[in-house]
C-alpha cells in the first residue's frame, strides 16, 4: 500500500491539484488522519485508482451512445 498525498498523487496521474480535490468531492477514498479539518488528506493510491477506474467504467457504460442505436436488421443494414 502506497499512501500519497494529494499533490504526490496529481503527480502520479498526471493531473491537477484541484482534480484530484474534486474527485475526493465526488466520492474517491481519502482521509484526514488528524484531529483538526485542516490536517493533509492521505490517499491510499491503489484504493484510489481502483475507484477511478470503477468511475470510468461506470461512466462509460451510462454514456455510450452505442447503447442508444436501434438494432438494424439485415435489410436496414442492405439499404445502407
Amino acid at each position: 500500500m502506497t499512501t500519497l498525498n494529494r499533490r504526490e498523487f496529481a503527480e502520479l496521474l498526471g493531473v491537477t491539484g484541484p482534480m484530484v480535490r474534486h474527485w475526493i468531492k465526488a466520492g474517491m477514498p481519502a482521509e484526514r488522519p488528524g484531529v483538526a479539518g485542516n490536517a493533509p488528506v492521505v490517499i491510499n493510491s491503489v484504493t484510489a485508482i481502483r475507484w477511478l477506474v470503477r468511475r470510468a467504467v461506470h461512466h462509460e457504460r451510462r454514456y455510450t451512445p452505442c447503447r442508444d442505436l436501434p438494432e438494424l436488421s439485415a435489410e436496414d443494414l442492405a439499404r445502407l
